[in-house]
């Protein structure tokens, strides 16, 4: 039998927990290592994260800035259509509204005086009012309307003789039908006679 050396028995013992001591160290070592590089990768990776995001953020409100913008320059566009077909649409409608007026001036004789001229788009109809100083001045005014290419027809609506001291004045008002552009001018119309209509009747 083996003597048994106690002396050796304890060195090999304090060699194996010195050894042992230094595994769990190194090992320690290793996951404080792992650990602190876990950390630093999550906290590199949540700054990368947050940067991202504010470029993201960034990005988008661009993004919706851009659309606004677009938005504000269509409906500035669209306003500027609706403007220039309102300013073409009048100017239509003014020149003409100018020929027809122009028309009736035409066909004002020295002894007529005309006080109110008013068109109306969707009837075509123009309404005059004035006074003259005869019948015969009357009807020398709307044998001259119906002569006009303008009109196709002159319609008198009413008279009356003013009771004033001096020549006799006599207001009238007449309606004119405004001739649609695709009618012509009748050739060989009979002249008109020299005497008035009676109210209502036309010319």
């Amino acid at each position: 039998m083996r003597p048994f050396n106690l002396a050796q028995s304890k060195i090999l013992e304090s060699s194996y927990c010195r050894h042992y001591l230094d595994r769990r160290i190194r090992s320690i070592a290793l996951i404080v290592g792992l650990t602190v590089l876990l950390a630093a990768g999550s906290s590199a990776l949540r700054t990368t994260i947050r940067s991202r995001a504010s470029h993201v953020r960034q990005d988008l409100a661009n993004t919706q800035a851009s659309l606004t913008q677009a938005s504000h320059e269509t409906a500035a566009a669209e306003a500027r259509s609706r403007e220039q077909s309102w300013l073409e649409q009048l100017a239509d409608g003014s020149g003409r509204w100018m020929n027809v007026l122009d028309s009736v001036l035409q066909c004002v004789p020295p002894d007529v005086w005309l006080s109110r001229v008013q068109s109306s788009d969707k009837s075509q109809v123009v309404s005059v009012d004035g006074a003259v100083a005869s019948y015969k001045s009357l009807s020398a005014f709307s044998s001259r309307l119906r002569r006009c290419p303008t009109f196709t027809d002159v319609r008198l609506c009413s008279t009356r003789a003013d009771n004033v001291e001096g020549p006799q004045i006599i207001s009238f008002s007449v309606e004119l039908q405004i001739r649609s552009a695709s009618e012509r001018t009748r050739p060989g119309q009979t002249p008109q006679s020299g005497r008035v209509p009676r109210v209502g009747e036309t010319f």
